[in-house]
């Protein structure tokens, strides 16, 4: 068994004073001037102010080799004037290196770059996040043809060796909770890693690209601008995809209450820059679980080691923020929600799913005559009088309203009022992710697949088979969960079920199943769902009204639009992505 490289992993930053570092520079590059701790993580960066020139003196930790930072300074040179904003380039000391060797430190001057870190603005918005993945992807680019004899570094920020990080480091984590989570997270990220591995390119990256290392200013509306790209201190040999996977990461706690939305900004700009394959896509939430799980427990063996170090301090309570809020995502609704922002099929199996709901058996006999008329429950709706959505009773009166003794088919992706949602600080769940057939309470309803009973709910039932997920939600379980079912045979009873809507039976039909699925509701919030990555490919019922007549329900017949990417989770009641 291989040794854990990062067991005995222990760096503390160089002790130099600000004195020290002035007279460094004045003597090994000739520039006198004022010198500022920046803060850093594991070396040392002063800012040099002298004569109207700005420089940064860089103290290397005492691990790092002199060839690693000819790599970081060969990269800064490499970037230089290609990414569209600005990039640090060295400053050759007096005698013509790049890396001088002082006191037992090694140091490098470099160019400063204006601008603040834009980890300072609390909210991203889309353009901020859109201009994070475009400079990943322009940095991923132009060092696609950069090779360098040691990029191919044993360093704890390469995702490839995460596991080992989180396994080392994890001890060093007082608080078992966070602990805990270190750990799960990397193992679930782990798992869904291993068999992509071989197939992610490799190259030369950043490493590095997050919100402390992109630096910017307002611009003429006030909003942040980036103008510059810092800290080449993680230059190495890594998968391509990590440095997306790293800077999305650092995105995700300033949109805390949409992270999948934020990751989802950054991954359609970088794929609009620098295409990524279907495996990279499918390893880049593993690898952002990774990233965070691993930066966590970095922080905190840092802050251990250097209980007066700030920077550490602070970037510490966003690093356990972020693993929290990656960790809340399931994996498979990430997935499907960053194909769709790269704009691909939400799901691999989405055709499959879309060719074999067409063969599904009946879900309820109607009566002779009777039609299958889809009404408006939306926002927009003129049958819902002020506060009708809030009771069943108003509910049942825009359906009749609409339908005058017909079946009224609710219709999937529709954005609808629900009890409550004025009264919220936040965005409720409004995006019906199914399609509603009312029907009277205890109307049988049947299995239209051959299959088993997948789990069983309050008010609804989960069936699998026939490599698909059905829900059946506002339903009296009649089944098991685990017993066998076959076409056509009854597995429960349209109920009436608490909530605002009248009797009715909701159908989803879904690819796979979730892992987590939280209890009862149907919907989700608007920003969770532009529904394309969310959408039941599938969704053709098929309703009997009498032995060999049936009646084809098309999902395009339901709903009013197909939004085109997901961009939040927070749905309820969901079995699958």
């Amino acid at each position: 068994m291989t040794a854990n490289p990062f067991a005995q992993h222990e760096l503390r930053n160089p002790e130099v004073t600000a004195t020290e570092a002035r007279e460094f520079t004045r003597h090994w590059f000739g520039i006198d001037g004022t010198a500022t701790d920046l803060g850093s993580h594991q070396d040392l960066n002063f800012r040099i102010d002298a004569a109207g020139e700005r420089y940064v003196l860089k103290v290397a930790n005492s691990t790092f080799t002199r060839a690693e930072l000819e790599l970081q300074n060969s990269a800064m040179e490499s970037l230089g004037g290609r990414l569209g904003v600005s990039v640090p380039q060295p400053v050759r000391a007096l005698a013509g290196d790049g890396v001088v060797a002082a006191d037992g430190h090694l140091l490098r001057l470099l160019t400063y770059v204006d601008g603040e870190p834009i980890q300072r603005y609390r909210h991203f918005a889309a353009p901020l996040l859109a201009a994070v993945g475009q400079i990943a992807a322009a940095a991923a680019t132009a060092l696609a043809g950069f090779d360098h004899p040691a990029a191919e570094r044993t360093l704890q920020w390469d995702l490839r060796r995460a596991g080992d990080v989180v396994a080392a480091l994890a001890p060093h984590v007082r608080d078992t909770v966070r602990r805990s989570l270190a750990e799960r997270t990397m193992g679930e990220a782990a798992g869904q890693l291993a068999p992509l591995e071989a197939a992610l390119p490799l190259q030369v990256i950043h490493g590095d690209i997050t919100d402390w290392n992109i630096v910017g200013a307002p611009c003429v509306a006030g909003r942040p601008q980036p103008t510059g790209l810092i800290d080449f201190g993680d230059t190495m040999r890594s998968y391509r995809v990590a440095e997306l996977a790293v800077a999305a990461t650092a995105c995700l706690y300033h949109v805390a209450d949409a992270p999948l939305q934020a990751a989802c900004e950054v991954v359609r700009a970088f794929h609009a820059v620098a295409p990524l394959s279907d495996d990279e896509i499918h390893a880049l939430w593993p690898l952002v679980l990774a990233r965070a799980a691993s930066v966590a427990v970095s922080t905190e063996q840092q802050a251990v080691l250097e209980l007066d170090n700030a920077y550490v301090t602070e970037s510490g309570a966003y690093d356990w923020l972020n693993l929290e809020l990656a960790a809340a995502v399931p994996s498979a609704l990430a997935r499907t929600a960053l194909r769709a922002a790269c704009g691909l099929d939400p799901h691999p199996r989405s055709r499959f799913v879309a060719e074999r709901s067409g063969q599904l058996g009946p879900l309820v006999e109607l009566e002779s005559g009777a039609r299958l008329v889809p009404i408006d429950l939306s926002v927009t709706s003129d049958a819902l009088e002020p506060g009708g959505w809030e009771t069943p009773e108003g509910v049942r009166a825009a359906v009749e309203a609409q339908t005058a003794g017909d079946v009224a088919v609710g219709r999937w992706g529709e954005a609808r009022l629900v009890p409550g949602s004025s009264a919220q600080s936040s965005e409720p769940a409004t995006v019906h992710l199914g399609a509603d057939l009312f029907l009277p309470a205890g109307t049988p309803v049947a299995a239209p697949l051959a299959g088993k009973v997948a789990a069983v709910e309050e008010w609804g039932i989960v069936l699998e088979g026939e490599g698909l997920w059905l829900r059946l939600g506002g339903v009296e379980p009649l089944a098991q969960a685990g017993s066998p079912v076959g076409v056509g045979e009854v597995v429960g009873r349209v109920a009436e079920a608490p909530g605002a809507l009248p009797p009715h039976l909701h159908v989803q039909l879904a690819c796979e199943a979730r892992a987590r699925r939280a209890r009862g509701g149907t919907g989700a919030r608007p920003r969770a769902c532009r529904a394309r990555a969310l959408r039941r490919e599938s969704a053709g019922l098929l309703l009997h009204r009498s032995p060999g007549d049936r009646a084809g329900l098309q999902a395009r017949a339901l709903r009013r639009a197909r939004p085109r990417v997901c961009r939040r989770h927070q749905q309820r009641g969901d079995p699958g992505p």
